[in-house]
């Protein structure tokens, strides 16, 4: 197919300045055949300026949806405009003119390639964010490749940060699973996808910046929530029986770790937030 349509979909949550600057970028690349669709996620401010942006599908929410809720809003969208792609992009990045095409490009070259993406940097340091995403079952982590290649290969997961997907792979396997709402939810569209029969791909010739900042290092209650709710529930969808053996007490010693880590220093909130993503990430 020649120059596919592609629908991009931004999250923006009180990030407006972030989100201008991703759209600036984006009207800049090489590839015409697009669709821009913004989600805002029940922001306190932004939504008039982001009423004025000529050329966009603006979706507004009245409350934070997500990260899965809310791109699956926009995919439904690009999907129903006739797009034969979705990239999903974080609004705190910014890309390199010809970044899509060579995604495209690769995508295009091969059935079985359902997923690719881009190699990320920092914005701030310039240094390499994201080389291709893999997983261990065994403990039940995932990790980013940050060693510097030019050679395009298949990988476990691409980040949700840069993810362009077929539309047949999500005709096939369906859309973002939203019990995840936010972490860990691209690898388990990844994973889902590999069982479905299709392949995520690295393209190291696709570049873009991605502003990774302080907030984003350090975890609050809510995260820390997710983030061990997510991880087992991840394991429970993917892993084989024998994972377990030794995803459990790696998982039950990064717990205990955890809350004594917080409640030495005070920090309650993060003690019943993981307390209750341990609970949810069993039950849900």
């Amino acid at each position: 197919m020649v120059n596919p349509k592609v629908g991009i979909a931004v999250l923006n949550w009180n990030g407006l300045a972030d989100t201008l600057a991703c759209l600036k970028s984006l009207r800049k690349i090489t590839y015409k055949n697009i669709g821009i669709y913004i989600v805002d996620n029940g922001s306190k401010s932004d939504v008039a300026t982001l009423r004025r942006q000529k050329g966009i599908t603006l979706i507004e929410n009245s409350r934070n949806e997500g990260f899965c809720k809310g791109n699956n809003q926009a995919i439904k969208k690009a999907l129903a405009s006739g797009c034969e792609y979705v990239l999903l992009l974080n609004n705190d990045t910014e890309v390199e003119p010809r970044f899509l095409s060579k995604l495209v490009a690769v995508a295009e070259s091969s059935s079985t390639i359902g997923i690719v993406g881009p190699k990320i940097y920092y914005y701030q340091s310039k240094k390499l964010w994201f080389a291709g995403g893999f997983i261990n079952f065994w403990i039940g982590n995932t990790h980013h490749k940050e060693t510097e290649s030019m050679k395009k290969q298949y990988v476990d997961y691409i980040t949700g940060c840069a993810l362009l997907v077929k539309r047949n792979v999500i005709d096939r396997i369906g859309m973002l699973d939203e019990r995840f709402f936010a972490y860990y939810e691209e690898v388990d569209f990844a994973l889902r996808a590999r069982r479905a029969g299709f392949r995520a791909v690295y393209v190291p010739s696709a570049v873009i910046w991605h502003k990774v900042g302080a907030a984003t290092k350090r975890m609050n209650h809510f995260a820390i929530r997710l983030n061990l709710r997510n991880r087992m529930l991840l394991m429970r969808k993917h892993a084989r029986w024998y994972h377990f053996l030794t995803f459990i007490p790696c998982y039950t010693t990064s717990v205990i770790l955890l809350l004594g880590y917080r409640t030495l220093r005070g920090d309650f909130k993060s003690v019943q937030g993981a307390l209750q993503g341990v609970y949810e990430g069993i039950t849900c």
